[in-house]
């Protein structure tokens, strides 16, 4: 495969994980005063640095290599690494209060950071690259792919197992994260011998292709995750409303039952001294047959001016 196949495949690759972090972003809309909403954040931004990483390893390849250029690339994608490990751990605190959350979320981020600077420091780009594919990007996708597997009552009310979205996501993911190990080829073990060059030389494709039927398939099962998760959350609240609705019918005709056997006169009046309601006690008080509706009469043609007056000051 030429040069010119390898930038088309690097360019493929970096626009598969820009459109699943569009696509990702544009789902969470709905969802963003829910907790995961903050969780599905860190798989977008993961998507949008790896893509900004893939895109600019192809700017180097069409303008030449230089120590800066390949500085940046292992940078971001070491930063796209450290995002998905965020995710997995979002994933392991879901649920927990938001204090923990950030908390934990914060504490994997320093502690990639710092293992990224650290190998950035002590060995060079291509260091980088494959301790942060070996040590974050294959453990946080793996560990993620975990966490969206396994039982939660969380998933769907009170089912005991993952919709089928979220079990298609981790497998997808589960599948990206084997793939995450094949990366530049270095002269230290295992980068000596599971490299990208050894993967074509082996299978004849190239890696980042693969991948990029990953990340379409990976941005594919989070929409329909997040979806189903929204129409969860409508049929939460639709339920809720008709719980409410039922229980102040139930209020009302509780209230109107209490009205209507009550012993003493209860009535409501409005402000110029209206009667708007009133119980059958207060309707013979006033004299009135039991069935008539008192609505519009004034209490003062029934009612002592003094208590008509007292009565349509309050």
């Amino acid at each position: 495969m030429g040069a010119i196949d390898l930038q088309v495949v690097l360019f493929a690759y970096g626009l598969a994980f820009f459109a699943m972090a569009v696509a990702v972003s544009a789902r969470l809309w709905p969802l963003r005063d829910e907790p995961l909403a903050a969780v599905f954040s860190f798989l977008a931004l993961f998507g949008l640095t790896h893509a900004a990483a893939e895109w600019l390893e192809l700017w180097t390849l069409l303008r030449g290599s230089t120590p800066a250029r390949e500085a940046r690339s292992a940078l971001l994608a070491s930063l796209s690494f450290v995002l998905l490990a965020c995710f997995a751990v979002s994933l392991a605190l879901l649920g927990r209060e938001p204090r923990v959350r950030r908390r934990g979320v914060g504490a994997a981020f320093a502690t990639g950071t710092l293992c990224l600077v650290a190998a950035s420091v002590l060995g060079g780009p291509v260091p980088l690259n494959v301790a942060a594919r070996w040590l974050i990007g294959t453990p946080g996708a793996l560990a993620a792919a975990c966490f969206l597997a396994r039982p939660r009552v969380r998933w769907d009310g009170p089912l005991t197992s993952p919709p089928w979205p979220v079990r298609g996501l981790a497998v997808v993911l589960a599948a990206y994260g084997a793939t995450i190990i094949v990366g530049p080829a270095a002269d230290f073990s295992p980068a000596s011998v599971l490299n990208r060059p050894a993967f074509f030389a082996a299978t004849g494709l190239r890696v980042e292709l693969l991948r990029s039927v990953l990340a379409v398939g990976m941005s594919v099962m989070a929409v329909l995750t997040l979806g189903r998760f929204d129409v969860l959350d409508r049929r939460r609240l639709s339920a809720a409303v008709d719980r409410a609705t039922a229980a102040l019918e139930r209020s009302r005709v509780s209230l109107r039952a209490v009205l209507d056997t009550a012993p003493i006169a209860i009535g409501v009046l409005d402000g110029e001294g209206h009667v708007l309601r009133a119980n059958p006690s207060l309707a013979a008080v006033l004299a009135w047959a039991t069935g008539t509706k008192p609505k519009g009469a004034c209490c003062g043609t029934s009612w002592p001016r003094r208590t008509s007056r007292r009565c349509a000051a309050r």
